[in-house]
């Protein structure tokens, strides 16, 4: 997995523009998507090819057409991946931060659960393009989050995937994925951000895994922030991080407050 360099949650959240959309179930793969190389075996998922024909539509047409509208401009038909692009957010680096929740009280927090994802072609034929389908489970006080609900399925957007299309297999944008991503099924503590140019989807941030019932950090390379025992979640119950992490970042707005 490719080393990011460190960026402290404060700036993680101010540049978590992470690209992720959809386009018409329709459209045609893409036409200039070139050999990918293989993703991390921890992403196993993302290899998992959707037909296109048969894969439907979560949203609205309208909704549609302006998530297609944006990956359109995102890949235009003479533009291809690149190993430089990157989506930011999705993964920090190796060097230990100053404070672990340095930045808590700034993003929206949540903890939801990874129910199912999308992979779709633009219009143009040029990309491909996954959502994943999370679940939200609870949603922390601190920050706005006008048009956002406990319950509600909302998609959080991610370039690349694999699509079937007329019998044809093709992938895109998987090289560059080189960090690891939510898994299907698993429970995540997690700040999300809406993505205020793709309508109605959302990125994430720093996340920590639930689902075995004990806090993890979700990726390996946030396992710098738990070094020598300091951390102040991972390891604990994830049945009573709730009112911990509440706690937290109650703390980091009060404090935040005083200054």
């Amino acid at each position: 997995m490719r080393s990011i360099n460190f960026v402290p949650l404060t700036l993680l959240f101010c540049f978590a523009a992470a690209i992720g959309a959809q386009s018409t179930p329709s459209a045609s793969p893409p036409q200039t998507a070139q050999s990918q190389k293989t993703i991390p075996a921890v992403n196993p998922w993302r290899s998992e090819a959707k037909d296109l024909a048969t894969e439907g539509d979560t949203v609205s047409p309208d909704v549609r057409a302006a998530r297609d509208a944006y990956w359109n401009q995102a890949y235009p038909v003479t533009k291809t991946p690149s190993g430089s692009v990157a989506t930011i957010g999705l993964g920090p680096g190796t060097s230990n931060p100053p404070q672990e929740l340095d930045g808590i009280e700034i993003p929206l927090w949540v903890i939801g659960r990874f129910e199912s994802f999308h992979v779709y072609a633009t219009s143009n034929g040029v990309a491909l393009y996954t959502e994943i389908n999370f679940r939200v489970q609870h949603i922390f006080d601190g920050h706005p989050h006008t048009g956002l609900a406990e319950g509600q399925l909302i998609d959080i957007a991610i370039m690349g995937g694999a699509a079937i299309s007329n019998g044809k297999r093709s992938e895109f944008g998987l090289n560059l994925n080189h960090w690891q991503l939510m898994q299907p099924g698993h429970t995540y503590l997690t700040f999300i951000t809406p993505n205020l140019r793709n309508v109605g989807t959302y990125n994430h941030g720093m996340s920590w895994d639930l689902t075995s019932g004990v806090v993890r950090p979700a990726y390996d390379d946030y396992l710098g922030f738990t070094t020598n025992g300091k951390s102040k979640i991972d390891g604990t119950p994830a049945s009573t991080i709730v009112p911990r992490f509440q706690a937290l970042i109650d703390q980091a707005i009060q404090k935040k407050g005083a200054k």
